[in-house]
Formats: C-alpha cells, structure tokens, sequence
C-alpha cells in the first residue's frame, strides 16, 4: 500500500474523482526567475522549476514563502493529468 499524504483538498477539487489519491506539484514558476510576465503553460521553459513532491499545505506554503506564484499540478488516472493553479488560489 502506498503512503498517503494529506493532500490539499483546493488541489483535489480540480481534478476528477477518479484522479490518483497522490497529487503531486510537478514544478513551480517564481517570476524572479523568468524574463515572462506570466508562465508559460504546464510547468515548461523560463522561471519554472521542478518539485516532484506531494501537493500538500506545508510544500505549497513553502514554494510561496520562497517567491513561487502559479504550480503545475500532475494528477494520475485522468485524461487531462496537468493544470498551472496560481498559489493563491489554493491556500
């Protein structure tokens, strides 16, 4: 059995039911890093930067905390597996 983190329940509304228990932050955009005044889609290119970790409160308050704005969440077991959120939107 897998481990199960707690999961931001903002983060688990975007995703449909049938999506993976683990929703993970793929990557996160911090606009001191890019040349772009918004991101480009789905966590490629200029001022993102990889995560791979759980989308859990303590991992999104942390990447805000460190200047990150908008996060590509990847959710398994659907169709559409990748949405950028902005932070603010989830906390």
């Amino acid at each position: 059995m897998s481990p199960s983190f707690p999961i931001l329940e903002s983060v688990r509304a975007l995703f449909p039911k049938s999506a993976n228990r683990t929703i993970m932050v793929a990557n996160a955009w911090n606009p001191a890093d890019s040349k772009l005044e918004r991101p480009e889609p789905n966590g490629w290119e200029d001022g993102w930067t990889h995560v791979g970790k759980p989308a859990t409160r303590d991992v999104v308050q942390d990447l805000k905390d460190k200047g990150f704005t908008v996060v590509n969440l990847e959710a398994s077991g659907v169709a559409n597996r990748h949405k950028d959120v902005p932070i603010s939107a989830l906390l």
